[in-house]
């Protein structure tokens, strides 16, 4: 993904993009998986520095689970 893509989705999430911007951007990411994915982890980022370590984005058992499928 290149780099003006990158800042577009960072600033769709930060709401600076016009309404014909944000639909723009939205039909061409609809549609690509790793567009979404990005937009995904840019807006779990965003949610963990707004909330000042109170969103614990990995469940308490996390390790067991990864352990329990390894064995």
């Amino acid at each position: 993904m290149d780099r003006k893509k990158d800042e577009q989705l960072s600033a769709l999430l930060d709401a600076e993009l016009s309404e014909f911007e944000n639909r723009k951007l939205l039909s061409s990411v609809i549609d690509d998986s790793e567009s979404m994915q990005r937009l995904a982890r840019y807006q779990l980022i965003g949610d963990v520095i707004r909330s000042e370590g109170e969103v614990n984005p990995v469940k308490p058992d996390f390790a067991a689970a990864i352990s329990e499928r390894l064995e």
